[in-house]
């Protein structure tokens, strides 16, 4: 049985949960500082930008006097030294260009120190090759402080001033000017504290919604998958107490998975328990439950009331843990109670999912219920949580849903069993009185003749060999009919074996040809039965009188499909009996072939080869009217797979007629010797 499943320690929780915080916290730190840097290349620095423009525009951020002297001497500049042309440049002109040199240095110089704005002057050529340089990288950290800058402190941009011919067909130079943020600017200051704001706005929004992801998916995913990963495939855990809704939505994948595997492993064990009674199946409820992980010491509850009486007593208990009737007599006390204060049968609507006050908050349901019997299933305790305690209560209606399923199936299973059980003693019944019918009737016919004879004399019976060879036959078949008459008894007595079964040595083929012999002496005359045995076939370790009872049920299946097919007072057709051994699959073979119309279904067509299993299904009948004349190919199966541990099969021949092959193991010695302890409970007792 499957162990409750024990929640996660809470160090499994802690790594799982260290592990996905991290990552989440370095996705959310990743998207914030993206979205603040974003925030400020492509909002605050265009706008920082185009107010230093402006500002420059109107002739309100350089020192107006050194600026203009620079850019008139530095346009003349350049425009001498353009208008030189190697090696016809005289002295004169060489000195004037140097003179103008020296001048728009002064003035660079000059224009440098007045305007601590600026931290690089280039005056270029044509080309954009550096003619004249002055700059101070160390403004950039001077004038980027906190009033006007605030993420990035190196903040910079260029003005350009170009330098052409009156007119401007050709440039003959630049002059580039870097500028940086400037200090005491209103207008700077009002917008880097306009985008300080939003970026504290920001950095708050995504704080809250990583706080609100971490508490509300984070968190209960780590919880989650800590969960599903720490938990035994065969059990089930619940979360306790679920805060989030993807808490509860695992609570209720897992609800639902435990309830698919609680309903389908009680159907596995009603189909192989072997039996059609209620209690074996109840006592492996509480067990198979506890795998749920989460209910508290499930129980099964069985009360009983006596004939005349009104009141309801406890008969017994059954619980995932030992002595729960006797450590929880106060849950017996109030059920009784609450039995006998609102009965079922008359108020059946207070016991839907009664929470009962005892030791604990109990919720008890009816899983079945009669005049003399009352089953109830008991789980326990409800959390305190109203919410929470929906769930849990739905979880029991659901449960109690399976069980009662469980029961239903139980309850018409063995109803079918009783049905076929009925149909079968009267089908032996019918077949008995029949055969015996048969049997004296033959019997009285030899015993007219051989009392004809005694009232001859010996001198005329010896005086002719005719007459004497009349009353040996006579008296041999009186001896045959005795003979029949005990082996038919022996056959129908074989059921009796299904208890308590003896298992012997046999040779199959000796047995199969002793009941075909037997069979040929049941049917008519005009259908013959060919046997096929086998040379040196294995003897095989069986129970003979079922095999014998199951061989002839099929001989007898062969007989009335050629009955059905010659549709005549006289039917024709050969059974043919064979047996062999199978050395592909190590199998004895025992095979019955007919001259029959073949398995068809209840509208009279052939099976498919697919839908041939089903002939082998309780309750299954072709013939008309569902009236059979033996114990159904049902019970064969069960003789030949549930006691031998073999295989029945069943086929159509593509040329008409059927094939029934029992396919037994070749066991032997201690192997064999195994079936001899096998228990009547194995056997599905109550269909004896």
């Amino acid at each position: 049985m499957a162990a409750p499943a024990a929640p996660p320690t809470r160090r499994l929780i802690w790594m799982h949960g260290a592990a996905l915080i991290a990552v989440s916290t370095a996705i959310y730190l990743g998207a914030l500082i993206f979205t603040l840097r974003a925030l400020e290349r492509q909002y605050y620095i265009p706008e920082k930008v185009t107010i230093i423009k402006d500002l420059i525009s109107r002739q309100l951020y350089f020192d107006q006097a050194s600026v203009n002297s620079l850019n008139n001497n530095a346009r003349t500049w350049l425009s001498m030294r353009g208008a030189l042309k190697p090696p016809l440049v005289s002295e004169n002109q060489q000195k004037a260009v140097q003179r103008m040199e020296e001048t728009v240095r002064a003035d660079l110089f000059k224009f440098f120190a007045k305007s601590p704005n600026v931290i690089r002057v280039s005056i270029d050529d044509a080309d954009s090759n550096h003619i004249m340089l002055e700059e101070n990288l160390e403004r950039l950290r001077l004038q980027n402080n906190f009033s006007n800058s605030i993420l990035v402190g190196d903040f910079s941009t260029q003005v350009q001033q170009s330098y052409a011919d009156q007119y401007e067909s050709r440039v003959f130079g630049y002059m580039r000017i870097s500028v940086t943020s400037p200090l005491n600017n209103p207008a700077v200051e009002r917008l880097t504290t306009k985008y300080r704001l939003m970026m504290v706005g920001t950095f708050v929004l995504y704080t809250l919604i990583y706080i609100a992801l971490l508490l509300l998916v984070i968190r209960p995913l780590t919880l989650v998958l800590t969960y599903m990963q720490s938990r035994d495939p065969n059990s089930t855990s619940i979360i306790r107490r679920p805060r989030t809704i993807l808490e509860r939505a695992y609570n209720d994948l897992a609800r639902d998975a435990a309830l698919t595997r609680v309903s389908k492993e009680l159907r596995d064990r009603i189909a192989t328990s072997g039996t059609s009674l209620a209690d074996p199946i109840l006592q492996e409820v509480p067990h198979l439950l506890m795998a749920f992980g989460s209910i508290a010491d499930p129980q099964i509850w069985i009360f009983g009331r006596k004939m005349g009486q009104s009141g309801w007593h406890f008969e017994k208990v059954f619980s995932g843990s030992t002595g729960a009737d006797e450590d929880r007599p106060e849950v017996q006390v109030a059920l009784t109670a609450a039995l006998n204060a609102d009965d079922p049968l008359k108020s059946p609507e207070k016991w839907n999912a009664r929470p009962l006050e005892s030791a604990g908050t109990l919720c008890a349901q009816v899983l079945q219920q009669s005049q003399d019997r009352m089953i109830l299933f008991v789980a326990g305790t409800i959390p305190s949580s109203p919410a929470l305690n929906e769930w849990w209560l739905d979880v029991y209606h659901r449960l109690t849903t399976e069980l009662r399923y469980a029961l239903d199936s139980i309850e018409g299973q063995r109803r079918l069993i009783l049905q076929e059980k009925s149909k079968a003693n009267i089908s032996l019944s019918r077949n008995l009185g029949h055969d015996l019918t048969n049997i004296i009737a033959t019997g009285k016919l030899e015993l007219m003749t051989i009392n004809a004879f005694l009232s001859l004399s010996p001198a005329d019976v010896n005086a002719s060999p005719a007459k004497q060879e009349i009353f040996r036959e006579s008296l041999q078949a009186l001896l045959n009919n005795m003979r029949f008459l005990q082996e038919i008894v022996n056959l129908y007595r074989s059921f009796s074996y299904l208890q308590k079964p003896r298992f012997e040595d046999v040779d199959i083929s000796e047995l199969v040809a002793d009941v075909a012999d037997l069979f040929r002496l049941s049917i008519p005359r005009n259908i013959s039965i060919q046997k096929s045995m086998a040379k040196g076939m294995t003897t095989a370790r069986v129970e003979p009188r079922l095999l014998r009872l199951a061989l002839f049920n099929i001989l007898q299946n062969a007989y009335e499909a050629i009955k059905r097919a010659s549709r005549a007072d006289s039917p024709q057709g050969v059974i043919t009996v064979s047996t062999r051994i199978n050395e592909s699959i190590q199998r004895l073979e025992i095979s019955v072939d007919d001259s029959g119309d073949g398995i068809r279904d209840e509208q009279g067509k052939l099976l498919r080869e697919d839908r041939l299993p089903e002939i082998f299904r309780l309750g299954f009948s072709t013939k008309e009217n569902q009236e059979g004349e033996g114990l159904g190919l049902n019970w064969v199966q069960t003789i030949v797979r549930e006691f031998h541990g073999g295989e029945l099969v069943a086929q159509n021949h593509s040329n008409g007629g059927a094939r029934f092959t029992i396919r037994l193991p070749i066991l032997t010695g201690e192997q064999g010797a195994v079936r001899s302890d096998m228990t009547p409970t194995q056997h599905h007792p109550e269909k004896a």
